[in-house]
C-alpha cells in the first residue's frame, strides 16, 4: 500500500522526452503482525497528467533528497519503527560494524563481505552514461559509514564506538577471542540501548515537523 503524499512537483529529467510528475510519499506504516508501524519515504514519477504512466516508483532518496532536503530526517529513519529504532538494531549494527573490526569480529557474515554499489570514482572510466557506481565489498572505512547510518551518528562517533568495542576485547583477551568478542559484544549491545531515548525524539520531531500519519493496517497505540 501507497502511503500519503507528501509533496509533488513537475520535473523534466534528462533522460526523459515529456515532463514528469514527481511524488514524495511517506509516512508511518503499519502492518498487521509488526510490532509497531515504521517510518517510510519513496518516490513515484509518472508523465504528468497521466499518472497511469508509472515511470519509476520506489525508495530513491537521493532523487528526493535533491528536490527536497528537508525530508534528509525521514530519509534517515526510513524503514526505523515509530519510536525511531532502526530494523533489528543491535544484529544489524553489529553486522556493519564487525566489517570494521579486526578479524571482523570473528564472524562469518558482515557488512565487510556484502558486496553492494559504491558510486565510482571521481574520473573512473564508464562503459555507459548511467554506469555510476562500482559493485564491491566495501573497505573497513566503509563499514564503519554503513553502521553510522545504521545508527544514525556521524562517522566520528561510530569510530568512538569502534574504539570501545576493540577496547574491551583487548582486556577481555585472557578469555580467549571467542568470549572475548562475546563480552565486547556485550558493550555494543549496551551502547544500542543506551540509543532509544535519542532515536525516539528524532522520530517525535520528524513525525511533528512533516506532520506523518500512521497508513495501512489498524493501528492500536495501546
Amino acid at each position: 500500500m501507497r502511503g500519503p503524499v507528501l509533496t509533488a512537483k513537475t520535473i523534466k529529467p534528462a533522460w526523459s522526452k515529456v515532463s514528469l510528475t514527481l511524488r514524495a510519499i511517506g509516512g508511518l506504516h503499519n502492518i498487521k503482525g509488526n510490532h509497531a508501524p515504521y517510518f517510510t519515504l519513496t518516490k513515484e514519477e509518472f508523465r504528468k497528467g497521466h499518472p497511469n504512466q508509472c515511470q519509476s516508483y520506489g525508495c530513491d532518496h537521493e532523487t528526493l533528497l535533491k528536490y527536497w532536503p528537508k525530508f534528509a530526517d525521514l530519509a534517515a529513519l526510513h524503514l526505523s519503527d515509530i519510536n525511531g529504532v532502526p530494523t533489528h538494531a543491535e544484529a544489524n549494527g553489529w553486522y556493519d560494524l564487525a566489517g570494521a573490526l579486526p578479524g571482523n569480529a570473528g564472524e562469518k557474515y558482515h557488512a565487510g563481505n556484502s558486496k553492494r554499489h559504491f558510486p565510482k570514482p571521481e574520473g573512473a572510466p564508464r562503459e555507459h552514461e548511467w554506469d555510476t557506481t562500482d559493485y564491491r565489498e566495501p573497505t573497513p572505512e566503509e563499514c564503519l559509514q554503513i553502521f553510522a547510518d545504521h545508527a544514525r551518528v556521524d562517522i566520528e562517533m561510530a569510530r568512538k564506538v569502534h574504539k570501545l568495542v576493540v577496547d574491551e576485547f583487548v582486556d577481555n583477551g585472557k578469555y580467549g577471542p571467542a568470549e572475548a568478542w562475546k563480552r565486547a559484544r556485550a558493550v555494543f549491545a549496551q551502547w544500542i540501548e543506551d540509543q532509544r531515548p535519542r532515536w525516539k525524539s528524532e522520530a517525535e520531531a520528524c513525525i511533528q515537523k512533516h506532520g506523518l500519519r500512521v497508513f495501512g493496517d489498524e493501528w492500536n497505540a495501546a
